[in-house]
């Protein structure tokens, strides 16, 4: 019987072995995992890191930004990525005092991050990110609090995920990975010209409206907890920012949906109060819609800017944040 246990455990770890040796050859998304790893492995500092989901990805007309001010940024966002990977990117990014920013660490946050994952391709999502966390106590609480103990093997191993599609259907692949950190994106989403279909502004024909509205509606909302476990996290982030001397920008991207549902807006209300307690820096772009003279024109779907609206909030990026980094422009 010993034999026979010896023989398992041997073969067992034979299996891990070439199973890691084939993960490392499959990568989920080549744009997120190439500018993760080319920001940790390289260890390179940069003046702006920005941290979050898709909305962080098109916030900004990044390419102006950077020419203007001569600056570097990155972004580590990724789609639909919920809050508990962005503050597990984070840990891992305070871990290297080298890669702490020069200027501004900025982190988008909305109320979908502490959402509980029903959609099978929301928690699907989140696996380009899992992907190239290091192992920890993170990487635990992410398995334990988003998946089934069943799905553990295709959250694990990509190769496991994509074994009926090696390698014909997999559409990052490891050539791809390589030009992808050859390229000039840093993990934005620039120069996107899509704008809203004629069907979808119909149902928003009242935007402005709606976005006159939306800063009485957050006031009047009784405010609602994120959730304890995840309101520590962001309390923890801001303590260590603070203790290690990083500036922080925590902000919420405006969105069309955001606008319209009131249903959140009770969870915007907590974060407001929970960064003004905590005396931090945050900036709800939805509170400024129709400052910014956002329109319909500006987003590519109800959640999303596009390239003329990231122009917009470019004029927020060098009047309000640049100060925020220590810098005087204007």
């Amino acid at each position: 019987m010993k034999k026979l246990y010896l023989k398992m455990a041997v073969f067992s770890f034979l299996f891990m072995l070439i199973l890691k040796g084939i993960d490392g050859l499959v990568v989920h998304s080549s744009s997120f995992s190439a500018n993760y790893r080319n920001f940790f492995q390289k260890e390179k500092s940069y003046d702006y890191v920005y941290l979050g989901n898709s909305l962080s990805k098109r916030m900004f007309d990044i390419k102006e930004i950077d020419s203007v001010l001569d600056v570097q940024s990155i972004n580590l966002g990724s789609s639909a990525q919920h809050f508990y990977i962005t503050h597990a990117i984070f840990d891992e990014l305070v871990k290297k005092e080298a890669l702490y920013p020069d200027k501004l660490l900025m982190i988008g946050v909305s109320p979908w991050q502490f959402k509980s994952f029903t959609k099978e391709d929301l928690k699907y999502f989140q696996m380009q990110a899992i992907d190239e966390l290091e192992f920890s106590a993170n990487y635990v609480e992410i398995l334990a609090r988003m998946y089934h103990i069943n799905e553990y093997p295709i959250v694990i191993s990509p190769t496991i995920r994509f074994h009926s599609d090696l390698c014909e259907n997999i559409k990052t692949t490891p050539s791809k990975l390589e030009a992808s950190l050859r390229s000039n994106g840093k993990g934005f989403d620039y120069n996107v010209t899509r704008r809203l279909s004629k069907k979808l502004r119909e149902s928003k024909k009242d935007l402005r409206e709606v976005a006159a509205a939306y800063n009485a509606s957050v006031n009047d909302a009784v405010s609602e907890s994120i959730g304890g476990r995840q309101e520590q996290m962001l309390i923890d982030m801001i303590k260590v920012c603070k203790e290690n001397n990083i500036r922080v920008l925590f902000y919420t991207a405006p969105a069309i949906n955001m606008l319209y549902e009131k249903n959140d807006h009770g969870k915007i209300k907590f974060l407001e109060e929970l960064f003004e307690s905590n005396q931090v820096n945050y900036i709800n772009f939805n509170r400024i819609f129709n400052d910014l003279k956002l329109t319909a024109d500006d987003f590519s779907d109800y959640s999303h800017l596009n390239i003329y609206g990231n122009k917009k909030t470019n004029t927020v990026f060098f009047d309000s944040i640049l100060p925020m980094s220590g810098v005087n422009y204007r």
